[in-house]
């Protein structure tokens, strides 16, 4: 059984809809079918609206999507190249550091010039948004 403030809640967008219509046809004299108002009302609803929800920016995340380069792009591991001089030039893993681990690699991506591991972090890094 519902409760009754559902049924109050339910109705009142049907009595708003049906006074509009009332005031409608009194003010502009024309005599249109109710559905048809309806009808005319959630098009014009949409066509204002539906312009503001594209060029509206909300704040936050983007959404995911799969147009990064990094996951249609081809690219190969080769080993870092020293820039300070050191013999064996390491870097930060940018796949375990979003894991929480301390992991340092000679490897990075030929592209994108960050440090990843061998074993998965490479395959993670080009093929998963949220690696």
């Amino acid at each position: 059984m519902n409760k009754w403030y559902h049924e109050l809640f339910k109705m009142l967008p049907n009595s708003k809809v049906l006074n509009s219509f009332v005031v409608y046809a009194q003010v502009t004299g024309r005599n249109i079918q109710q559905l048809l108002y309806r009808i005319q009302l959630v098009e014009g609803l949409f066509t204002k609206y539906a312009r503001v929800a594209e060029t509206h920016n909300v704040p936050g995340r983007q959404a995911s999507c799969n147009t990064f380069p990094w996951t249609t792009e081809s690219n190969f591991l080769r080993k870092m190249a020293s820039k300070t001089g050191k013999s064996k030039p390491r870097r930060r893993c940018v796949v375990c550091s979003k894991q929480g681990k301390r992991k340092t690699s000679m490897y990075c991506s030929q592209i994108y010039d960050v440090g990843l591991c061998l074993e998965d972090c490479f395959e993670l890094y080009h093929t998963k948004l949220n690696h």
